[in-house]
Order: structure tokens, then sequence, then C-alpha cells
């Protein structure tokens, strides 16, 4: 897959799109499958559910740093295209 930082696409199809600090499912705007806030990943729209944060280059599960979901290189070898926390997000969100 590859993110041009706007866009996941698997080839010619779009996978999510990036609108702010939202993610969205495929091309559109009406399913937010997670959004962004300082270094947590939040499930939808809201933020009271924390399903990942990124410390330094690891992805921990919840808010907490006791279990290791990924890191970042990871992340890279599934998600080709830049991005730190928004590409963690994405593969959260469409990948993993």
């Amino acid at each position: 897959m590859k993110f041009d930082g706007t866009k996941l696409k698997d080839r010619s199809k779009t996978i999510a799109n990036v609108r702010g600090d939202r993610i969205y499912d495929g091309s559109g705007s009406s399913k937010c499958l997670v959004n962004i806030r300082n270094d947590r990943i939040y499930e939808g729209s809201g933020s009271s559910k924390c399903i990942a944060n990124l410390k330094r280059d690891k992805l921990y599960e919840g808010s907490g740093s006791s279990r290791t979901i990924a890191t970042m290189k990871d992340i890279d070898k599934a998600i080709d295209g830049p991005g730190g926390l928004t590409k963690a997000a994405l593969w959260i969100a469409k990948v993993r």
C-alpha cells in the first residue's frame, strides 16, 4: 500500500483518506475510522476510547506503554510513504 500524504491506496483503489486529524474510510468523509490527538489514536471521531499511542518508535495498545502493537519499522514495511503518527493511525485503521 502507498500513502501520498492524503490518501492510502492499494494500487488504484483508495482505502482511506486523511483530512486534518481524522482518517476516513475510502475516498469519502461519511465514516470516520480514527482520529489523532497529540501522540494518541482514538476510535471514530470522539476521544473516549484511546486505541493506541506512539512513543519514540513503538506503537502501544491503549494509552499505556505495557503492550507493544508494532514498531514504526513494521509499519513502514506495510505502508510506503511519509508520516509517523498519521501512518501508524492508517495502519491501525486499515492494515492490521
